[in-house]
């Protein structure tokens, strides 16, 4: 069933009668139908971006013990900060070693995640005999 379809069969019968009180109430018609057809189409488009989000709201698992965000076909960890804030599915660099740790950082928030700590003690005695002591 075709609204606009039969809006145009029906104009064609006011036209046969010259009715243009009806003819004008036809072609108001139509624009309304227009209209809703326009919300219609809209309204799809926003369905299926909730749905997208959707999915990818649950596609999103956070693991222990450092609590990455991870999607099942996707081994690289995403940034929690961005994930929790602002739903941003963002790749947190790779793991890498830095001052005795092993740390990883997000590109977008800036963000810091250690993996292992730092150890300081030893920073602390390759320190003891460097220029800035």
């Amino acid at each position: 069933m075709d609204p606009i379809s039969t809006l145009k069969d029906i104009s064609a019968l006011v036209k046969k009668y010259n009715d243009l009180e009806l003819m004008k109430q036809i072609v108001d018609l139509h624009g309304e139908v227009f209209e809703l057809q326009q919300d219609n189409l809209r309204l799809q488009r926003e369905l299926a971006d909730l749905q997208r989000s959707t999915e990818a709201e649950n596609a999103m698992v956070s693991r222990p013990p450092l609590n990455y965000y991870y999607r099942a076909d996707d081994p690289v960890p995403f940034c929690p900060t961005c994930w929790e804030h602002s739903k941003k599915q963002i790749h947190l660099s790779p793991a890498e070693p830095w001052s005795g740790g092993v740390r990883r950082d997000c590109p977008v928030c800036r963000q810091t995640y250690w993996e292992k700590p730092t150890d300081t003690s030893s920073a602390r005695r390759r320190s003891r005999g460097s220029v800035w002591s």
